[in-house]
């Protein structure tokens, strides 16, 4: 064993081998962990690609329900057209009066022009409707 102290062995291999082992050993431990690094980086990128799809699909398929539901809701919801039945005669019988009180005023007046007829119409026109308002009261009794 004396031999072998004085060839410069230390423990089971010689002392330059030894370091060049430790060497070679932490730079496979850097690139194991290197590819450890990276592996976990994918997985965590897959699982995060994962999740966004999920959200897609939960969207693809809850738009379609709410379309659904809302077609439902406009098909059994009454038609309306904003005005009431009373509204609608009264607007009639308005118009009937008007057209005939500017026949009447352009046969007993025939001089008047256009704006001077429409002029006597507006001041006129509270007393239309209010006939027109009367006349359907008396229809809807």
């Amino acid at each position: 064993m004396q031999g072998d102290a004085g060839r410069g062995t230390i423990g089971l291999f010689p002392a330059g081998i030894e370091g060049t082992m430790d060497e070679s050993l932490r730079t496979l431990e850097q690139k194991a962990l290197r590819n450890v690094r990276t592996l976990v980086e994918t997985l965590e990128r897959e699982e995060l690609r994962k999740r966004k799809r999920q959200k897609y699909l939960v969207a693809a398929g809850i738009l379609p329900l709410a379309l659904v539901f809302a077609a439902v809701a406009l098909l059994k919801r009454p038609a309306t057209t904003g005005i009431t039945a009373s509204q609608a005669c009264e607007l009639d019988a308005w118009s009937s009066r008007a057209s005939e009180f500017r026949r009447n005023l352009q046969k007993s007046e025939p001089q008047l022009s256009s704006p001077e007829i429409e002029e006597r119409l507006r001041r006129e026109r509270p007393a239309l409707m209010a006939a027109a308002h009367a006349d359907c009261a008396s229809k809807a009794r």
